[in-house]
Parts: structure tokens; C-alpha cells; sequence
């Protein structure tokens, strides 16, 4: 369970580091500022809404391992 959970926070580190890339390359393109903004922000939905979905998954995950823990120690000594 603990290697799920370091595989759902490497990804959420590399789509965040992706869209920054990406961000990056857009605001210092040809285009115009009003498109610029139009796609920036269209690709931080597609980033934030990935982030959000792992987010919650990572918070589950981390639930259950501390509820674990909490069991083992309570209820095994």
C-alpha cells in the first residue's frame, strides 16, 4: 500500500512539474495575451482536476495505513 502511495505522490509532482513546463512555454510564446491566458487555463483544469482526483485517493490511502497502524497497535501487542 505504501509503494501505491509513493507512486500517486510521484505523479502528482510530475504533472505539476509538466503543466509548469508547459505554462512556461505558452506565456513566453508569439501569441496573443488573451490566448495565451485562454490556454494556460485550460491546461491548469486538466492539471488541477488529475491533481485533485489523486489528491483524494492519496488521502484515502493515508487514512487506511495510519488506521493500520492504530490497529496493530491497539489490538496485536
Amino acid at each position: 500500500m505504501e509503494k501505491e502511495l509513493q507512486n500517486i505522490k510521484d505523479r502528482r509532482k510530475l504533472i505539476q512539474n509538466n503543466y509548469l513546463e508547459l505554462a512556461q512555454e505558452i506565456w513566453s510564446s508569439s501569441l496573443e495575451a488573451d490566448k495565451k491566458d485562454y490556454k494556460v487555463r485550460t491546461e491548469y483544469n486538466k492539471y488541477r482536476n488529475e491533481d485533485r482526483h489523486l489528491e483524494r485517493i492519496e488521502q484515502m490511502i493515508q487514512s487506511t495505513i495510519d488506521d493500520l497502524i492504530w490497529y496493530r497497535e491497539t489490538f496485536t501487542r
